[in-house]
């Protein structure tokens, strides 16, 4: 294999990891606002308090 597919199979597959970790992040904030918009900000969950 030439060494510009092997770069380029390499780049795609740090950018395909680095869009996962972004759509955890967004979903995990999402939740987070629907949370506080569901219940407020004083019920948050006990890993959150540092429980």
């Amino acid at each position: 294999m030439r060494l510009d597919t092997k770069r380029r199979e390499k780049a795609i597959r740090g950018f395909d990891a680095f869009a996962r970790e972004l759509g955890v992040m967004m979903v995990e904030a999402v939740r987070h606002i629907e949370r506080e918009e569901l219940s407020g900000s004083d019920y948050q969950p006990f890993s959150e308090m540092g429980l």
